[in-house]
């Protein structure tokens, strides 16, 4: 026998049928008998080939399977995060940082550069992870190229000791002190994937980016670094992140038209918005000034709006973060072991050193890695599953173990989001069709 897949929704609009599933990401306009069929389950008046198609799609499942994707997706989620071959760093080498933006998570603390007696434990511990086939790494910060000379007695020691090769390769950089030498470093150690932020169009950004120095604006000199960046190493990926919210819409579209004009069709540029993320005074739910999830496909519409190609329709995406995975780690200038990239210089949230190889499992990381878990008791029945990332495992800790408040769930759980979502994308995502 047969049953409507969690996963299943159908809507009418405009004096049309439409039936979507999530599992499939399958969507098209149907008939008001199939719907009729569906709502009262009389499968007897399907024809063995519409029964055939409805199960493809997963608009309909066989009895006793409804919770079958849920559970393969969650023994992937395990599988890969308890992978013993893959080993994955996010290492800053200093906590100094040529820059004094006021919103930054970091405490303003006495900066640490990696010394190279750290650096020799950093190697011993990537040995230590013998079944590693896979390594990824991350330089982060503070700002990680004011320890670049460190990044490469690091990068070097890696290959001269025959470790496995990088297999992901990224930096997350404020984009001020790149230079001709540094895109060449990174073009023969090939970067896959380098970060770098704007705070909107240059007015805005040089009010907050501005360097520790001197106050001295930065937008012009990272511009100019960006373009140097896709000359000599026109392959990397850049993942340019412009912090926005609710009161700064039009400096992200503003300043994604202009990147589009000078970076016509270019590839490997990827922008996107960097949600800001600022907390209430109790430290439980985000300000009133946040895009929350729950805003994101009003924001993506004013953005359409506004000429900006940005998706709607609803993507796959994958669940958790390094957070959850047992063999990442961020690791800190002095060998102290971090599980999330916030928690960085917060000497209560270290969960371990490098330098101590066996050591116990701590309990904030058992309740980062397992309490904090993406999958939540209410994602079992949730009809848009599939086409959600699932919560911060930072916010998801704060809320399971500290009183938070914070609503983590998909915009698409809301129908009306959802209907705008998929009829957006209706001309372009359609998948199949089943004859009216």
């Amino acid at each position: 026998m047969y049953t409507i897949s969690i996963y299943t929704y159908w809507f009418k609009d405009n004096g049309c049928w439409y039936l979507y599933n999530a599992q499939s990401n399958f969507f098209s306009r149907v008939s008001a008998e199939l719907i009729s069929i569906l709502q009262d389950r009389e499968w007897q008046k399907c024809d063995e080939e519409t029964i055939k198609f409805l199960l493809t799609h997963h608009v309909i499942e066989h009895t006793g399977e409804e919770l079958d994707y849920y559970y393969t997706k969650l023994l992937r989620f395990n599988s890969v995060n308890y992978n013993p071959t893959s080993l994955g760093l996010v290492i800053a080498p200093t906590t100094a940082c040529n820059f004094d933006c006021p919103y930054c998570f970091e405490p303003k603390k006495n900066p640490k550069v990696m010394s190279d007696d750290t650096i020799d434990k950093l190697i011993e511990f990537i040995h230590q992870h013998g079944q590693t086939k896979k390594l990824k790494v991350t330089w982060y910060g503070g700002e990680p190229l004011l320890a670049f000379t460190q990044i490469k007695k690091i990068i070097i020691r890696l290959k001269e000791e025959g470790l496995p090769e990088i297999s992901n390769h990224r930096i997350v950089t404020n984009g001020s002190l790149i230079t001709e030498e540094i895109c060449d470093f990174f073009r023969i150690h090939k970067l896959h994937t380098m970060q770098i932020t704007f705070d909107g169009v240059r007015e805005t950004h040089d009010r907050t980016r501005c360097f520790k120095a001197n106050r001295a604006p930065s937008f012009d000199l990272i511009y100019k670094n960006l373009h140097l960046v896709r000359k000599f190493i026109p392959e990397c990926n850049i993942n340019l992140r412009i912090n926005v919210n609710k009161e700064n819409l039009d400096d992200y579209v503003l300043l994604h038209k202009i990147i589009r004009k000078d970076f016509p069709q270019d590839p490997n540029i990827w922008i996107y918005p960097g949600l800001i993320r600022e907390e209430t005074q109790d430290g439980c739910s985000f300000k009133s000034s946040c895009i929350t999830s729950t805003d994101l496909v009003d924001f993506y519409t004013y953005l359409r709006s506004r000429g900006l190609d940005e998706p709607l329709f609803p993507e796959h995406r994958q669940f958790g973060c390094m957070m959850h995975a047992k063999n990442s780690y961020i690791i800190g200038p002095e060998g102290e072991i971090y599980k999330c990239w916030n928690d960085v210089t917060c000497p209560e949230k270290v969960v371990g050193n490098i330098s101590s190889p066996n050591r116990k499992i701590s309990s904030l990381q058992l309740k980062y890695m397992v309490g904090a878990s993406p999958f939540r008791e209410e994602c079992k029945h949730c009809g848009v599953f599939p086409v959600c990332d699932g919560p911060c495992g930072y916010y998801q800790y704060k809320n399971v173990f500290e009183g938070g408040r914070y609503n983590m769930c998909s915009a698409l759980k809301n129908p009306e989001n959802l209907r705008k979502a998929l009829l957006e994308g209706y001309l372009t995502k359609i998948t199949g069709a089943i004859n009216d």
